[in-house]
């Protein structure tokens, strides 16, 4: 069995797709420190990057007025997926340190 699959067993549902999936399948190899880790700052990062990604009127407003500002908006789905990839990515070579702080 492989470690997604068993990490799935474990959690008693199906392999998701997309970022669940990616978490499934890594859970087995970081432990449970570092996937709470993960988890935990991933949920920090959902409600910056929606937060920011779902402007007020006003800002709104600003980012129609001013073409120039386009450049720090930020589309949800495609700005999450890839901080969650480089949360995962600067996790995975610390989950055999017994300090990780």
């Amino acid at each position: 069995m492989s470690g997604q699959e068993d990490t799935c067993q474990f959690l008693g549902r199906p392999p998701q797709p997309g970022v669940g999936l990616g978490v499934q399948g890594a859970l087995g190899r970081v432990g449970v420190e570092i996937a709470s880790r993960f988890i935990s700052n991933a949920s920090m990062l959902a409600g910056a990057i929606w937060t920011h990604s779902h402007p007020t009127p006003a800002i709104q407003a600003a980012y129609e007025a001013d073409p120039t500002l386009t450049a720090i908006r930020l589309d949800f789905e495609p700005s999450f997926r890839d901080s969650l990839t480089t949360l995962l990515h600067g996790l995975l070579p610390r989950r055999n340190q017994t300090c990780l702080v």
